[in-house]
């Protein structure tokens, strides 16, 4: 299957569901469908989901907001069974499309420093190294790493 047979659109209310179910797949908790809903619900916020070739099951999603001309991201997540699939890098191309059509400039984020396959989309996607939060995450403790891209 090729990456375009994966439609990628704006998420709608009745996704939000369907997302909770992804967070909760994540090993060490995710955001709980309250805090995924009060998310949606907040002014400037952005949020992109990626769907199975039929169009009907989200299996990707990102999320994050945008203040001024600097944006940040908050939540990027692939259904196991699609991984490796290069879905995650199709959100960030097409959230980094919709970032600059609102004139945003500046795109940051922040991972664990365990998460080596992250980090490595991440950097493949232009974002840099722009600083650690020691022992930032917990279950269990990480660092967090700053990134940062210029759009």
């Amino acid at each position: 299957m090729l990456l375009s047979d994966y439609p990628i659109r704006a998420m709608r209310e009745s996704d939000l569901a369907s997302v909770a179910l992804l967070e909760a797949e994540e090993s060490g908790g995710g955001w709980s469908a309250a805090q995924l809903a009060a998310e949606f619900a907040r002014p400037g916020g952005w949020r992109l989901v990626g769907l199975d070739p039929p169009g009907k099951l989200v299996i990707s999603y990102i999320l994050g907001s945008q203040v001024l001309d600097e944006a940040e991201i908050f939540r990027l997540q692939v259904a196991p069974a699609y991984r490796r699939r290069g879905l995650a890098a199709a959100l960030l191309a097409r959230m980094e499309e919709l970032l600059v059509d609102q004139g945003v400039k500046h795109c940051f984020l922040e991972v664990r420093a365990a998460n080596r396959s992250a980090l490595a989309l991440y950097r493949k996607a232009g974002f840099t190294h722009r600083g650690r939060r020691p022992d930032y995450y917990r279950d269990p403790v990480d660092d967090a790493v700053l990134m940062g891209k210029i759009l």
